[in-house]
């Protein structure tokens, strides 16, 4: 059983609704909000966060962990985003969050760029106010990678920069993206590094062992 509201019930009408519509509500079924939240969290497929008044994690689910590579929640529980260094610019969602949070205002599917894993990805974010009696206390957001649509969508610039035997980065596609890091330390003072590793008969290895060398 499933209940999916789309609007805010009454709360003292709330049995008589349900009732009205066919379903029954039972304490005995183990549909907890606590069952219901845990099993939304865990499995709703997009990075979902929830963060306090002052802009800061409070906690995140699994996917948003796995999407960022974070081990444990101490390495992001208490901070912002600008510390948490995703965003070449992150005035756009820190803009976005105060107005969330001052004015209750609502985003949703913010197209915007991050930092993830050495490579500079698209995502698209949406974000609510989280209110308790009548107050908002912080905000619950999620987001989910473009990044694959907009390659398609860009076919041809997308090969343009990527080589077509290894799927990494070319020498067009490590500057266009180290342009994005230079970018943030220039204005922001994040640092970077990039590490250029030269392989020696390549060429030599490809025909020994087959394309699959170049890959792993």
């Amino acid at each position: 059983k499933v209940i999916f509201s789309i609007r805010p019930l009454d709360e003292s009408k709330k049995d008589v609704y349900l009732n009205f519509h066919g379903y029954s509500v039972s304490k005995d079924t183990g549909l907890t909000e606590e069952a219901l939240w845990n099993t939304l969290k865990d499995q709703v497929p997009a990075g979902l966060f929830w963060k306090d008044t002052n802009r800061r994690f409070v906690g995140v689910n699994k996917m948003f962990r796995d999407y960022y590579g974070i081990k444990s929640m101490d390495d992001i529980v208490g901070k912002n985003d600008e510390e948490m260094g995703w965003h070449v610019d992150p005035d756009p969602f820190m803009n976005d969050e105060i107005r969330v949070l001052q004015k209750g205002e609502r985003t949703r599917n913010v197209p915007g760029k991050c930092l993830c894993k050495g490579e500079n990805r698209e995502i698209a974010a949406s974000k609510m106010p989280v209110y308790n009696d009548g107050k908002i206390v912080g905000l619950l957001g999620y987001f989910v990678d473009t990044t694959d649509e907009k390659k398609r969508a860009n076919i041809i610039k997308s090969l343009g920069n990527h080589d077509s035997e290894t799927g990494m980065l070319n020498w067009n596609g490590i500057m266009a993206n180290s342009m994005y890091y230079i970018e943030g330390y220039q204005l922001r003072n994040q640092e970077f590094m990039i590490v250029y590793i030269n392989v020696l008969n390549i060429t030599y290895y490809n025909h020994l062992h087959g394309k699959e060398v170049l890959t792993h």
